[in-house]
Protein backbone atom coordinates (compact mmCIF):
# COMPACT_ATOMS: atom_id res chain seq x y z
CA UNK A 1 0.00 0.00 0.00
CA UNK A 2 1.37 3.37 -0.99
CA UNK A 3 1.63 6.22 1.49
CA UNK A 4 -1.63 8.12 1.66
CA UNK A 5 -3.61 5.41 -0.12
CA UNK A 6 -6.81 4.64 1.79
CA UNK A 7 -7.61 1.18 0.48
CA UNK A 8 -6.05 -1.76 -1.36
CA UNK A 9 -7.11 -3.44 -4.59
CA UNK A 10 -6.99 -7.20 -4.59
CA UNK A 11 -5.88 -7.56 -8.19
CA UNK A 12 -3.64 -5.59 -10.48
CA UNK A 13 -6.41 -5.66 -13.10
CA UNK A 14 -8.67 -3.63 -10.84
CA UNK A 15 -5.98 -0.95 -10.48
CA UNK A 16 -5.44 -0.70 -14.23
CA UNK A 17 -9.11 -0.89 -15.23
CA UNK A 18 -10.19 2.29 -17.08
CA UNK A 19 -13.32 2.80 -14.91
CA UNK A 20 -11.06 3.52 -11.94
CA UNK A 21 -9.68 7.06 -11.83
CA UNK A 22 -6.53 7.92 -9.87
CA UNK A 23 -6.64 10.77 -7.44
CA UNK A 24 -4.13 11.99 -4.88
CA UNK A 25 -5.34 9.64 -2.13
CA UNK A 26 -5.60 6.46 -4.18
CA UNK A 27 -8.04 5.14 -6.74
CA UNK A 28 -11.72 5.99 -6.99
CA UNK A 29 -14.39 3.79 -8.53
CA UNK A 30 -16.01 5.93 -11.20
CA UNK A 31 -15.54 9.62 -10.87
CA UNK A 32 -16.63 10.98 -7.52
CA UNK A 33 -17.59 7.64 -5.93
CA UNK A 34 -15.35 6.23 -3.25
CA UNK A 35 -15.76 2.85 -1.51
CA UNK A 36 -17.70 4.42 1.39
CA UNK A 37 -20.24 5.92 -0.98
CA UNK A 38 -20.53 2.61 -2.84
CA UNK A 39 -21.21 0.81 0.44
CA UNK A 40 -23.90 3.33 1.40
CA UNK A 41 -25.50 2.92 -2.02
CA UNK A 42 -25.49 -0.88 -1.67
CA UNK A 43 -27.02 -0.66 1.82
CA UNK A 44 -29.76 1.67 0.56
CA UNK A 45 -30.50 -0.65 -2.38
CA UNK A 46 -30.64 -3.65 0.00
CA UNK A 47 -33.11 -1.83 2.28
CA UNK A 48 -35.24 -0.93 -0.71
CA UNK A 49 -35.14 -4.52 -2.00
CA UNK A 50 -36.13 -5.89 1.43
CA UNK A 51 -39.15 -3.57 1.57
CA UNK A 52 -40.58 -4.87 -1.74
CA UNK A 53 -43.21 -7.59 -2.00
CA UNK A 54 -42.43 -10.79 -3.89
CA UNK A 55 -44.48 -9.63 -6.88
CA UNK A 56 -42.61 -6.32 -6.95
CA UNK A 57 -39.26 -8.13 -6.73
CA UNK A 58 -40.26 -10.39 -9.60
CA UNK A 59 -41.34 -7.41 -11.74
CA UNK A 60 -38.16 -5.50 -10.96
CA UNK A 61 -35.95 -8.52 -11.72
CA UNK A 62 -37.71 -8.97 -15.08
CA UNK A 63 -37.19 -5.30 -15.94
CA UNK A 64 -33.51 -5.51 -15.01
CA UNK A 65 -33.10 -8.53 -17.28
CA UNK A 66 -35.01 -6.79 -20.07
CA UNK A 67 -32.67 -3.81 -19.70
CA UNK A 68 -29.61 -6.03 -20.03
CA UNK A 69 -31.09 -7.77 -23.07
CA UNK A 70 -31.86 -4.42 -24.73
CA UNK A 71 -28.33 -3.20 -24.00
CA UNK A 72 -26.81 -6.29 -25.61
CA UNK A 73 -29.12 -6.00 -28.63
CA UNK A 74 -28.06 -2.37 -29.12
CA UNK A 75 -24.43 -3.42 -28.81
CA UNK A 76 -24.97 -6.03 -31.54
CA UNK A 77 -26.61 -3.42 -33.80
CA UNK A 78 -23.66 -1.10 -33.19
CA UNK A 79 -21.14 -3.79 -34.14
CA UNK A 80 -23.16 -4.72 -37.23
CA UNK A 81 -23.06 -1.08 -38.30
CA UNK A 82 -19.29 -0.96 -37.74
CA UNK A 83 -18.82 -4.15 -39.78
CA UNK A 84 -20.91 -2.76 -42.63
CA UNK A 85 -18.88 0.46 -42.55
CA UNK A 86 -15.59 -1.46 -42.65
CA UNK A 87 -16.82 -3.57 -45.56
CA UNK A 88 -17.83 -0.39 -47.39
CA UNK A 89 -14.41 1.14 -46.79
CA UNK A 90 -12.71 -2.06 -47.96
CA UNK A 91 -14.82 -2.08 -51.13
CA UNK A 92 -14.00 1.57 -51.77
CA UNK A 93 -10.27 0.89 -51.30
CA UNK A 94 -10.40 -2.13 -53.61
CA UNK A 95 -11.94 0.04 -56.34
CA UNK A 96 -9.08 2.54 -56.22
Amino acid sequence: MKAGQKFIFISEKARTCPVYRKNGDGYLMHEGMNPGMMQQHEMMMQEMWDSLTNDQKKTLAKRMLDGKIMMKEEMIKHFQFKIETMRLIKKMLDEC
